[in-house]
């Protein structure tokens, strides 16, 4: 049997073919990207098959007439033609079955490249919908799935004969609502309740959605401070060795006294000047200097 992916026929029989499955004759899967939700593309499998299977006998039904019954298939007028007639109710319930069975856009999962959210535009935007929120976190384009959110719920015959995906999407939708317009005044999501929400409860969304608005809502954290190092002991025995040297040389300040009133008389200058230094301060680093004086160092 000839393949219904590319089949040989002439034009005639091809233009024929293609009046009795419009659309459908170069139908194919869609490329379903794993996201958010619900993912099983084989049900547009499921659907091809079924779709081939219809092409293909038709193929066979075409080659099956002659070439003057082609002519009369081809030909305007004669409706009641015996070809004409056979031609037009061959598999005509079984294409009305098909076209009543096509998948949505959105049965095999959110992932759909025709419906993939423009994040940049959204993104930028300083607060959304409870509805834009529900599609932005599963990575469809606002409005790309003509469903009506109703705060009531759905009915429940309804969702027991939903798509699995779109089962997902009333309870994100009950979930958002409950979290950020629990009284129904029509109160916005802002970017940044979402995100400290999402992460609190390990929200599941688009990374992209959640990326993007990490980058234009959260302000950058700022560096963090260059751990401290201890003061340098070379540097404060070099200090220390000066200070003592003119504390001796302008205060009259003797190393060996036991009881030197220097150390306060330097303390209370300090504080004349609004610094606040300690006498005990001001002797620990004279003892410091102090200890770098030769012993047998005599003041003169």
């Amino acid at each position: 049997m000839t393949s219904s992916s590319n089949p040989t026929l002439d034009p005639a029989r091809h233009e024929l073919l293609r009046a009795k499955f419009g659309r459908y004759l170069d139908w194919r899967v869609p490329l379903i990207e794993n996201t958010v939700g619900p993912f099983d593309p084989s049900v547009f499998d499921r659907f091809d098959a079924r779709r081939r299977s219809l092409v293909d006998s038709a193929v066979s039904k075409l080659l099956s007439y002659t070439e003057e019954e082609i002519e009369v298939l081809a030909a305007p007028g004669r409706r009641d033609a015996p070809p004409k007639v056979d031609w037009g109710n061959f598999l005509d319930h079984n294409l009305y079955r098909l076209k009543e069975s096509e998948p949505p856009w959105y049965a095999g999962g959110f992932g759909h490249p025709d419906h993939v959210a423009d994040f940049e535009h959204w993104c930028k935007m300083p607060r959304f919908t409870v509805e834009e929120a529900v599609y932005l976190s599963i990575g469809i384009e606002p409005g790309h799935l003509a469903e009506k959110f109703d705060r009531r719920g759905r009915n429940r015959d309804e969702r027991a004969t939903a798509w699995p995906t779109l089962i997902f999407l009333f309870r994100r939708h009950e979930q958002l609502n409950r979290q950020f317009d629990s009284q129904g005044h029509g109160w916005h999501v802002q970017p940044l309740d979402f995100l400290d929400w999402a992460r609190s409860v390990e929200f599941q969304a688009h990374p992209e959605f959640l990326r993007l608005l990490e980058r234009y809502h959260c302000r950058p954290k700022a560096p963090a401070a260059a751990p401290s190092r201890p003061p340098d002991k070379r540097a404060i025995d070099t200090i220390a060795q000066l200070f003592t040297a003119m504390a001796i040389d302008s205060r009259g300040y003797r190393p060996g006294d036991a009881r030197s009133p220097i150390p306060r008389e330097i303390a209370d200058l300090a504080a004349s000047m609004g610094l606040e230094i300690s006498d005990d301060t001001v002797r620990k680093y004279l003892k410091i200097g102090a200890s770098f004086i030769p012993e047998d160092w005599k003041p003169e």
